[in-house]
């Protein structure tokens, strides 16, 4: 499944991550920033076909993981 940029997936993140960086460094947190940085990744990965490649040479796949820190760069 391929998302294009107004499926209701991206244009929620769309939303989600404005509203989060609107906030300001200060007003960050952990949790909700892991949570956009996985949807973000599950976005790329289905989108991005040598990135999904690139993933899944690593074993990786947004079922797999469960933090920021693991999604491939």
């Amino acid at each position: 499944m391929v998302w294009n940029r107004d499926s209701e997936f991206v244009v929620q993140l769309n939303r989600d991550l404005s509203a989060f960086i609107g906030k300001g460094c200060p007003a960050h947190d952990e949790e909700v920033f892991n949570e956009l940085a996985l949807r973000e990744f599950s976005l790329q990965f289905k989108n991005i076909e040598a990135y999904r490649r690139f993933c899944l040479n690593r074993e990786i796949n947004p079922e797999k993981i469960s933090t920021w820190q693991e999604i491939p760069a």
